[in-house]
């Protein structure tokens, strides 16, 4: 699942899940602004304002990842996907 110096930590049906799966891994060790959350434009649209503060939502450059999880991403999931190692 590796892309340059990105990759898919997981793939998730709600935005709680993921921000609980981000806290988790935060805890463990992971830089706080290593994080992009990646979704569909309908998923992303309903995304609160306020957690761009907390996972980036837009991953630059990312067509390998979209390309290797397509129905994740169509059937309105979650892709957590972290740029830096702990």
């Amino acid at each position: 699942m590796r892309t340059r110096d990105a990759y898919v930590l997981g793939t998730y049906s709600s935005l709680n899940k993921t921000i609980i799966a981000y806290d988790t891994l935060v805890m463990n060790g992971y830089p706080k602004d290593g994080f992009y959350l990646v979704a569909n434009k309908d998923t992303q649209a309903a995304f609160p304002r306020d957690l761009d503060e907390v996972i980036r939502p837009e991953l630059p450059q990312s067509p390998a990842i979209t390309e290797e999880h397509p129905q994740q991403l169509a059937e309105g999931r979650f892709l957590l996907v972290v740029t830096e190692s702990k």
